[in-house]
């Protein structure tokens, strides 16, 4: 979540968005040029106030879809067009 001493570090007015703690390399976000940091205030159109608001709106959007992402980064808005992908499986460990 991103919480007032979070929005005020990054310089933003808001505390409504999806902040972007990490991004896996080589994976859909990424590729589309979506930074650890930046903060997704909307998906395919609807606004994203929660991480649970992008969680919902990310699982009910098909896999190859491409849609638009608005987000901040450093105190400026952009839009980024991602083409959604399957989340990778973890690996389970192998029991002896």
């Amino acid at each position: 979540p991103l919480d007032r001493s979070r929005a005020q570090i990054l310089g933003l007015d808001t505390q409504h968005g999806a902040y972007v703690h990490e991004v896996i390399p080589h994976q859909p976000a990424y590729q589309a040029g979506i930074l650890a940091g930046d903060v997704i205030v909307r998906f395919d159109g609807k606004t994203v106030s929660t991480p649970g608001d992008l969680q919902g709106v990310v699982a009910g959007t098909p896999i190859g879809k491409k849609v638009h992402v608005e987000l901040l980064r450093t105190r400026s808005r952009r839009t980024v067009e991602v083409a959604l992908g399957q989340m990778p499986l973890l690996k389970e460990e192998t029991k002896p």
